[in-house]
């Protein structure tokens, strides 16, 4: 479990003093802290928006995410996840910033930053990996309406300021569409990137096909297309 935190969050002092107990609790458990703005490779490997965000990472794949600070939904997490690591490590007795992988000890600041800059990084770091399966729930997914929003949030409460826009957008327009939060579905989320070969969100999708972000949505408006291309 990696724990994204930043020492100006008052949150983040509150999830700590979580983290520390559930370590105690779940010994087989690896819990480590990253700092995100003194790593800013590893925070935007893993999407890094707001702090605290916790990493779950099993058999070398990330397999779940936490935005905010959700003591419960943490412990829940951890608890359905958990497993016995390789080997063990005493965490709390690392100095800070130190980075360990799977118990291994990977470095510190300086170590992470050279292996970013020769491109190493990536290497040892896990990935999640795209699966047959979740291919077929990203086209499921894409169909499920003719017009489809993949955005942070609902439309009645979005997450991040661009989908707030392409929203409004959207509304604007009068054509029907229906939606996908992303914030919900990890696995989706990542997939849809490379199975797009988008690598931003929202993304909005006509009869299966991508149409592309808010920039070209916003020239589709200028344009005067928006709702001939949402028609289709």
């Amino acid at each position: 479990v990696i724990h994204f935190w930043a020492s100006w969050a008052e949150q983040c002092k509150q999830m700590n003093e979580v983290m520390a107990e559930l370590a105690t609790q779940n010994t087989n458990v690896v819990f480590l802290s990253v700092e995100a703005e003194e790593i800013p490779e590893i925070s935007h490997k893993y999407e890094i928006e707001a702090v605290p965000t916790f990493i779950l990472i099993k058999n070398h794949q990330q397999i779940g995410r936490l935005n905010g600070a959700h003591a419960p939904e943490l412990t829940k997490l951890v608890l359905l996840n958990k497993e016995k690591p390789a080997g063990s490590m005493n965490v709390q007795s690392l100095p800070t910033g130190v980075i360990t992988l799977y118990s291994e000890l990977i470095g510190g600041l300086d170590i992470v930053k050279e292996m970013a800059q020769e491109g190493e990084l990536g290497s040892v770091l896990p990935v999640q990996e795209t699966k047959q399966s979740l291919k077929d729930r990203i086209k499921a997914t894409i169909n499920q309406s003719k017009v489809v929003l993949f955005m942070k949030g609902e439309p009645s409460s979005p997450r991040c300021g661009f989908s707030r826009q392409i929203v409004q957008i959207l509304s604007e327009s009068g054509v029907s569409y229906s939606h996908f939060d992303i914030l919900t579905d990890e696995e989706i989320r990542q997939g849809l990137k490379k199975y797009s070969d988008w690598p931003t969100y929202p993304q909005l999708y006509v009869e299966g096909e991508l149409i592309g972000g808010l920039d070209i949505v916003k020239e589709l408006v200028q344009a005067g297309e928006l709702v001939e291309t949402l028609k289709g």
